[in-house]
């Protein structure tokens, strides 16, 4: 590549970063790279028309890397002057500049030899009008196409910022560039792994340039954290572990990305045959750079300051719970406090299932409003709590803002008596066949024009819980038997109090392990699975005397009496607490255990901010 002539033509094509995208300007595109490109190696052979697409920047995962944490990276990957280098998918270009400054940092008069892959035409050519300016000895190194094609290799660094598409979007009819199928086998064949089909395409980027990657090698990744607890997540851990040291996994106090609600991660791998025995978790509470984790390095134990918080984890620790996110916020010999016989999972006293699903809330759920509008009689009708946000007490004995479900348990043949629901349905019975995106609901209604809008039974649960998390993490007592939506969750218990019950969840020792085992989602929201819910460990009911059962049971009716917001029962909560400690005989004190909470709910909701 001559640099003066690539610079020259590059620069008549103005500012790439916010340009409309236009078949003209990749058409303009392409001319221009095929003047200055001088060797072998195809542009991008996509359609230009899937370049102009709407939100094409989101069907590709692009989200631009702050350049310190590009830095960041570098730094700990780079560690000779003579490393071949490569970005998968450098967007802008912001790791080939903090690899190029790391390496001309080093004092040395050898070409630094940086290589660069980006599938889209116009982020490629931005890259390389950002990547010119002011660099000298600019290699004949930088590709425009799919990674997955790409075939050079022995790499000593690979720096990257991933795609964060996530796995729905990754098929051949709504993705058309990278498709699920053909990469998830050839990842297979490759690398021997057999990824769950519902990893981020980030997952695939990973493990796939890890065959890129040499022996002794390092890759320094920054991705979202959903990986490091969600069952989809267990196999790709498992293949971290095999295949690499893990160096660093590095989380920080704010989120990451202006552009994108998620909480992200950094991780700095090195290539080995036999991993090492443990990995270091390090939170930080500020922009940092390469001076602290000398300090890290040096110390080489567990240890916490107030601008960071360093925890070594054992490998075996790491292979036996999947659930690594609270290593970055407590230590292992904490959580192991927290282990006791005593405790069993909630599954052993209740059934956990999801709220009512409708395929198409705008109908099945009504206001007063419509209901008035159409004159729909109370008979087909059931008040429902549609949002956690209607409900202010810890009991729904009152002050709950219901809605109502339209319930039909079978098809009504003759709508003689029910004018006003037979005018509901057929108004919105259009809307479905003109208007809807929703594929589900269409096909139901097309099949069955006589029957969609019939609904299954459905029966209440005396404690709900909501399915995403802020701030409360409250468990609420029914006690009015309301239907709930599906962002909430109901628990029916099995042969067991209610009121025993109710007081445990919503014990510090329940909030604690929400906190440790819910998947963090970025501005501060945590969101709580099925399965999640029903491995939370509550003390044994089924051994539990009487007497501290009534216990409970009294706590349990004083603070179902409480708002959600109050926070006088925090009293008696502290009481239900030290009940817990008493009979498990925990070697972690209530206090403690409230204090290790508070922290966690403190870190995570400020993160949001």
């Amino acid at each position: 590549m001559n640099k003066q002539n690539t610079l020259l033509h590059l620069k008549e094509l103005g500012d790439l970063s916010n340009l409309n995208r236009t078949s003209n300007i990749i058409k303009n595109i392409r001319d221009v790279l095929g003047e200055t490109l001088d060797y072998n190696y195809d542009i991008s052979q996509y359609d230009d028309e899937k370049f102009t697409r709407k939100n094409i920047e989101e069907h590709l995962g692009q989200v631009k890397t702050p350049s310190w944490i590009a830095k960041l990276i570098s730094n700990l990957c780079i560690k000779q002057v003579d490393q071949k280098i490569l970005d998968p998918c450098f967007g802008a270009g912001v790791f080939l500049d903090s690899a190029y400054d790391q390496i001309t940092s080093m004092k040395h008069t050898k070409k630094p030899n940086l290589w660069g892959v980006e599938i889209d035409l116009i982020r490629f050519a931005e890259g390389l009008q950002n990547f010119s300016k002011n660099k000298k000895n600019i290699d004949k190194s930088f590709f425009c196409g799919n990674i997955f094609d790409f075939e050079e290799n022995s790499f000593d660094c690979i720096l990257m910022n991933p795609p964060y598409t996530r796995q729905e979007k990754l098929s051949y009819a709504n993705h058309h560039f990278i498709e699920k199928e053909v990469i998830h086998k050839k990842i297979k064949e490759l690398c021997g792994i057999n990824l769950s089909l519902r990893s981020n395409l980030y997952v695939y980027f990973i493990v796939y340039l890890s065959s890129l990657l040499k022996n002794g090698g390092r890759m320094g990744i920054i991705i979202p954290k959903g990986w490091m607890d969600s069952k989809h997540g267990i196999e790709f851990q498992k293949f971290l572990l095999k295949n690499f040291e893990i160096e660093f996994i590095i989380d920080f106090s704010k989120d990451t990305f202006d552009d994108v609600i998620v909480e992200d991660c950094v991780l700095i791998l090195k290539k080995v045959h036999e991993s090492s025995s443990r990995v270091c978790f390090v939170r930080l509470n500020d922009k940092t750079n390469e001076n602290i984790f000398e300090k890290i390095l040096k110390k080489n134990k567990s240890f916490k300051t107030k601008k960071l918080f360093v925890s070594y984890v054992e490998r075996n620790i790491l292979l036996e719970d999947h659930k690594w996110g609270k290593f970055l916020q407590m230590s292992s010999n904490s959580i192991k406090l927290l282990q006791e016989k005593n405790l069993v999972p909630l599954s052993e006293f209740a059934e956990v299932s999801r709220g009512i699903g409708t395929n198409w809330n705008d109908f099945f759920i009504l206001d007063e409003k419509t209901i008035n509008q159409f004159d729909i009689p109370n008979n087909f009708l059931t008040k429902i709590i549609s949002s956690p946000k209607k409900v202010n007490k810890l009991d729904t004995t009152n002050e709950v803002n219901f809605d109502y479900l339209l319930t039909i348990h079978t098809p009504l043949d003759s709508f003689n008596d029910f004018t006003g629901i037979q005018k509901y349905i057929d108004v919105n019975y259009k809307k479905i066949l003109e208007k809807s995106n929703n594929s589900v609901l269409k096909k139901q209604a097309l099949l069955n024009s006589d029957s969609w809008y019939v609904t299954k039974s459905f029966k209440p649960s005396p404690i709900i819980f909501s399915y995403i998390i802020r701030k409360s993490k409250f468990f609420i007592k029914n006690s009015k038997k309301y239907l709930v939506r599906d962002n909430f969750y109901n628990i029916l218990p099995k042969e067991i109090d209610v009121e025993v019950l109710f007081a445990l969840l919503n014990s510090s020792l329940i909030s604690l392990q929400l906190e440790m085992i819910g998947r963090r989602y970025g501005n501060g929201v945590l969101k709580i699975q099925v399965y999640e819910l029903q491995d939370l460990k509550l003390p044994n009911i089924r051994i539990m005397p009487k007497k501290v059962q009534q216990k409970l049971i009294e706590e349990s009716k004083k603070l179902s009496k409480f708002r959600i917001h109050d926070d006088e029962k925090s009293k008696i909560i502290d009481k239900i607490d030290l009940i817990i400690e008493n009979f498990c005989k925990l070697q972690i004190s209530s206090k403690e255990i409230k204090q290790m909470e508070k922290q966690m709910l403190k870190t995570r909701v400020l993160r949001g901010r």
